[in-house]
């Protein structure tokens, strides 16, 4: 059989959303379970999420879609990176499985960073189940980055906590107040300047209704569902803006929320925790039990888990450098 690869076209958008909704039905995922062809259009080609230049189709011999890699080239200015091909999505599809189809999408991808001059191809891919088409296991996938010039870098954890039944302590210097927009200016000065674009993405969708994300974790089509300033929490002195929190109400009874965020100044001053109470009380009034977090290690050491959130799955992130 000889498989081939293609860009992913607007004529190849139903095929691709089809692929992507049987590959993801069996992941136990907080986000990113389904999408529809309106929200690829709107992602691929409307916004800066994927880029359909470099987001490739794997089809067989029929010409059927068994394969599929969404990705962009993005610099991140926040964080001082050049431009890199960003990997968000790979997945073969599930009767296809098995036969090192993951790897040979993959290497093609590398190849193409190579061809654009990009430093590096990046993973947004993690471990926890966004590798569906990578079925070797982590053994053999180790074996694949090593061999492809790859590394693993330390990834995220997810964490969660009860809510229903939990004591909060007051913490009364600083307000938590509900998002206006009085805020905007004050919240987007304190991300511009503080912060990389992975942390600003959902809080400046929350703020402007036609701000489009373009990080990975913008998979979930009710990713920006919530109405502007609905769950945002802002923590103000003397109407300054020195700390938000974001909240998505979620599936099953659980809410996410957006890592807590403090201009520098302001931190260790107990402000990051009046505002995850103040969460907490958000999350059991919209009646969830539980509320969730993704967020790296160093942050969940230091701040999240002598919060009481509990460890839950452990992720990891690959960066592939270019041979060029």
């Amino acid at each position: 059989m000889m498989e081939r690869i293609c860009s992913l076209s607007p004529g190849w958008q139903a095929e691709a959303v089809a692929l992507y909704n049987r590959v993801s039905a069996g992941l136990k995922l907080p986000y990113g379970r389904r999408i529809t062809t309106q929200f690829l259009e709107r992602r691929l080609f409307g916004s800066q999420l994927w880029s359909s230049d470099c987001s490739r189709l794997l089809l067989d011999d029929a010409g059927r879609v068994i394969g599929m890699a969404l990705a962009n080239r993005r610099s991140n200015p926040g964080v001082g990176q050049g431009e890199r091909l960003l990997l968000h999505w790979l997945g073969i599809d599930p009767l296809w499985q098995g036969r090192g189809l993951g790897g040979q999408l993959l290497r093609h991808m590398q190849a193409l960073a190579r061809q654009g001059g990009q430093r590096a191809v990046a993973s947004a891919l993690q471990w926890s189940g966004l590798w569906p088409g990578v079925v070797e296991g982590l053994q053999g996938m180790e074996g694949l980055v090593a061999r492809s010039g790859g590394e693993w870098q330390p990834g995220e954890l997810f964490l969660r906590c009860a809510v229903q039944g939990r004591s909060w302590t007051e913490q009364g210097e600083v307000p938590i107040v509900g998002f206006t927009q009085a805020h905007a200016a004050g919240l987007r000065g304190l991300l511009q300047e503080n912060f990389s674009i992975g942390w600003q993405h959902e809080t400046l969708s929350r703020i402007d209704q036609n701000y489009e994300p373009f990080n990975g974790y913008g998979l979930s089509e009710t990713y920006c569902a919530a109405p502007v300033g609905r769950d945002l929490l802002i923590a103000e002195v003397a109407g300054e803006v020195v700390g938000f929190c974001v909240l998505q109400a979620g599936e099953e009874g659980m809410a996410f929320f957006g890592p807590v965020g403090l201009r520098p100044e302001w931190r260790k001053r107990g402000i990051g925790s009046a505002l995850l109470h103040a969460a907490l009380r958000r999350t059991q009034d919209i009646g969830c039990q539980e509320m969730g977090l993704w967020t790296n290690q160093t942050l969940a050491e230091g701040f999240y888990l002598p919060l009481g959130l509990q460890r839950g799955c452990v992720t990891r992130h690959v960066v592939w450098k270019s041979h060029a």
